[in-house]
């Protein structure tokens, strides 16, 4: 009998600890970036307004219902801006619905007639997409193959694939995964080119970049076909602000190689992005067991995928999520923050946590230190909180608990 079947699902923690940015890096970036792009074209900042107006909208509400600030909501604003600005009969009816038929009158626009001020926002979010891809080669290149944490990294992908078949699917651009894995299928051939065929056909393993890689490319400019291009060192097109693709509702979206920002179902209907995320849904329904490793649990259409197949299975498949907990962080029990009632919903765990053997809430620090991780026992979903490659010590006793192990492993 062959191994059974994992689905991994990688978000920005697990790759941090290799000396790739968080989203707190990249706001920071993509504020410089914009305010460079503002000052050679002598447009006005639209990233550092639209900043301002979700830190001023997000003063609001209750505490625990409030988003953070952060790069990707600003770019999604932006993106709903462009398609907002857009003249008649173009874009959303919206404008003459609210009273306002003509530019907002807060925002200057250099070039305000037709469409001027839909193509200088659409220039400047193509900018911070290029500017971020580069930014990530560069770490990407800089990423030494002997460094300890990437050590630790296939160390723990090497022990969920002696017990497991694995699909990776990656929502960071960087090659941390692909650098532990060399040589994953990812349905690109040695020629660069995209067959979906080969994503749907194979038996199980691969890795599959859901959000974008630094290794994909435009194949022109004007185009939607997307490469693969080994050399990182090369020439890369990673945004043109000249040509769209069109989503729902006739909406533009900028063609490019990462997903980042709102409307990512829209995003998603080019390959190889549309491919990938059949093929996720597909396989969160056929796994045997779930590894999740720093994701914050933002993202709808990967939620989707999980709690699809999770409420409705016969057989739920074991969950294990790899997280970060610091000193002060409360047993899931008493959080009261969007993660955790993002992560409760996602994977349909509602209820007791407690540490595993203990049989009470316990604080994730003090697990940590004692090689535990925290459990709900009806839903068959456990957390380990000391870091995505701080689990390589103990990664055979939760890769057996995976397979249909005793709680006891992990505990």
């Amino acid at each position: 009998m062959g191994k059974k079947r994992l689905v991994m699902i990688l978000g920005a923690g697990s790759s941090i600890p290799c000396g790739m940015p968080g989203v707190g890096d990249i706001d920071a970036l993509m504020c410089g970036w914009a305010a460079e792009y503002a000052a050679s074209r002598g447009v006005p900042d639209y990233f550092a307004l639209a900043w301002v107006a979700l830190t001023e909208h997000s003063r609001f509400g209750f505490a625990s219902a409030r988003q953070p600030v952060t790069f990707e909501r600003v770019l999604s604003d932006l993106v709903a801006l462009m398609h907002w600005l857009r003249p008649a009969p173009e874009g959303g009816a919206l404008r003459v619905l609210v009273g306002a038929p003509v530019l907002p009158p807060n925002l200057a626009f250099t070039h305000p007639q037709g469409f001027g001020p839909s193509l200088e926002v659409k220039g400047m979010v193509a900018h911070l997409l290029a500017r971020l891809g580069r930014e990530m080669r560069a770490r990407c290149n800089a990423l030494a193959p002997d460094f300890p944490e990437l050590l630790r990294w296939r160390q723990v992908l090497d022990g969920l694939r002696d017990r497991f078949e694995v699909a990776i699917y990656n929502l960071n651009y960087d090659t941390v995964a692909l650098s532990c894995w060399p040589g994953a299928s990812t349905g690109f051939g040695g020629d660069g080119c995209f067959d979906p065929a080969s994503v749907h056909r194979r038996d199980w393993e691969g890795l599959f970049h859901l959000h974008g890689s630094v290794h994909f490319s435009l194949a022109d400019p004007v185009g939607e076909r997307i490469r693969w291009k080994d050399d990182l060192g090369g020439r890369f097109i990673d945004s043109d602000d000249r040509s769209a693709d069109y989503g729902s509702n006739d909406n533009d979206f900028l063609r490019s190689t990462l997903v980042a920002g709102g409307f990512k179902l829209d995003q998603l209907l080019v390959e190889p992005f549309h491919t990938y995320r059949s093929a996720l849904v597909r396989d969160a329904a056929l796994a045997d067991a779930i590894v999740i490793g720093g994701y914050g649990f933002t993202d709808a259409h990967v939620n989707r995928a999980l709690r699809g197949p999770l409420l409705h299975a016969l057989g739920r498949p074991p969950v294990l999520v790899l997280d970060w907990a610091g000193e002060r962080t409360d047993p899931l029990d008493f959080r009261e923050d969007r993660w955790s009632h993002a992560l409760t919903q996602s994977l349909h765990a509602g209820g007791r946590w407690v540490g595993a053997l203990g049989g009470v809430p316990e604080r994730p620090w003090d697990l940590v230190a004692q090689g535990r991780c925290e459990l709900s026992v009806p839903h068959r979903v456990a957390l380990w909180y000391g870091g995505f490659t701080g689990a390589a010590p103990i990664i055979g006793r939760l890769a057996g608990w995976l397979d249909c192990g005793d709680d006891g492993l992990l505990g």
